[in-house]
């Protein structure tokens, strides 16, 4: 489970104002197990700190998305005792960290926020074993039904190689749906207000938080790659006419007005071996103090990407430092631009972004083949199955779970 970390933070919530006795207070028992008014209090307030969707915070049932979230926890944690699943502290540390770390914090930093805030450590550590258990519960009560057959890997293989054939475009979207004629002006609406948002800077996370109704937006908006085959005629046309990094109009599909967002096209005469690198980040604010010498000990950390990752932690105001191996095809143009015209770990110019600026360092240079490995694909196969099944294991859990809401 990834932490979404977020370079400036909320301030936190005051929980040492409120009497002991109403922190304390039951709100759920699940199983006989409790759920406090400070135990929801305190997830609150890391998630208001950590979250970058902030728009949580103004909705009236926050307090109730909240303790749901705990009341699912509960059920997955039992779950996991009840198949004898366990982390052991060296797992869990190093699960933390790694999350931690991989959201542009160190470890001590994290702690230190925490307890400014008041939050126990201990209630990060939940949320991230809670997930990890019960998927892993979950694996070991399917046993072979969650196993990938060999046939299975080889027709996935299969549509790869045909997609690989077929144009492909990497989208976002922001979906305003309607449920009748009489809504459909009303939803058209929507979508230009989506539109004029994105186009008067706001960020897509933003405005897909505020606007779309998709599954997509839980993921920030993003679709992938999706082949044209898989598009109808009208938005193949938007999209033909768009270059990487363009929005489109609304395009109406069904009963919903859908915009996209067009990052990269791939053709098929460029889907072959190709340029993959391994890419960190750093983000440095428009009103950063002492922004030149900033740059300078940034500049200082050529040649070692360590040096430039460690950099980037200290400065704690990057999200996400590692990107992980990209390919060519999977990088914005402006970045890839910057990556080549630097070379190997050697810090880009900036890219410019609201309010700042992003600068990168490949670490490493490899070849990647368009098509996975097949212990890549029996890997995302699987772990497809297993977040199926634990969807319907958790709706098992509710129904039959003793709850009670006070």
């Amino acid at each position: 489970m990834r932490l979404l970390l977020k370079c400036a933070f909320a301030a936190a919530v005051a929980l040492t104002a409120v009497p002991a006795r109403a922190q304390n207070r039951i709100l759920a028992t699940v199983n006989d197990e409790a759920v406090s008014q400070l135990d929801v209090r305190q997830r609150k307030a890391l998630t208001r700190l950590l979250s970058k969707n902030q728009a949580l915070f103004k909705e009236k049932d926050a307090d109730r998305q909240i303790l749901n979230l705990l009341i699912d926890e509960k059920l997955k944690m039992q779950e996991a005792r009840k198949l004898s699943v366990s982390l052991s502290s060296k797992e869990t540390s190093r699960l933390v960290e790694d999350a931690v770390r991989q959201n542009g914090y160190s470890l001590e930093e994290l702690k230190a926020k925490l307890k400014r805030n008041n939050i126990p450590f201990s209630t990060v550590e939940d949320m991230i074993k809670a997930d990890f258990l019960f998927l892993r519960a979950v694996r070991k009560q399917a046993g072979q039904r969650a196993d990938i057959a060999d046939s299975e890997i080889d027709a996935k293989i299969a549509e790869m190689e045909k997609m690989l054939k077929t144009k492909q475009y990497f989208l976002s979207e922001i979906v305003v749906p309607f449920k009748n004629a009489s809504e459909d002006g009303a939803a058209y609406g929507r979508a230009m207000q989506a539109l004029m948002a994105l186009r008067d800077g706001e960020p897509l996370e933003k405005v897909v938080a505020a606007y779309s109704k998709a599954p997509s937006a839980q993921k920030g908006g993003v679709l992938g790659w999706i082949p044209e085959t898989q598009l109808t005629r009208p938005v193949r046309d938007e999209l033909d006419l768009m270059n990487a990094g363009e929005v489109s109009t609304p395009v109406k599909t069904g009963n919903a007005y859908k915009i996209f967002i067009l990052h990269n096209v791939q053709n098929p005469s460029d889907m072959k071996e190709q340029d993959a690198y391994k890419l960190a980040q750093i983000f440095i604010p428009s009103d950063a103090k002492d922004r030149s010498g900033t740059l300078k000990k940034l500049a200082n950390t050529n040649g070692s990407c360590e040096k430039f990752v460690t950099f980037a932690i200290q400065k704690n105001q990057t999200p996400r430092i590692d990107l992980g191996t990209l390919t060519a095809a999977e990088l914005p143009a402006p970045v890839l631009e910057r990556v080549r015209k630097a070379g190997l770990l050697k810090v880009t110019e900036a890219l410019p972004i609201e309010s700042g600026e992003l600068r990168f360092m490949a670490c490493e240079k490899t070849k990647a083949s368009p098509l996975p490995s097949r212990d890549e694909v029996r890997m995302t196969l699987e772990n497809a199955r297993i977040n199926v099944l634990a969807q319907r294991r958790l709706r098992d859990l509710r129904r039959t779970a003793v709850m009670d809401l006070r």
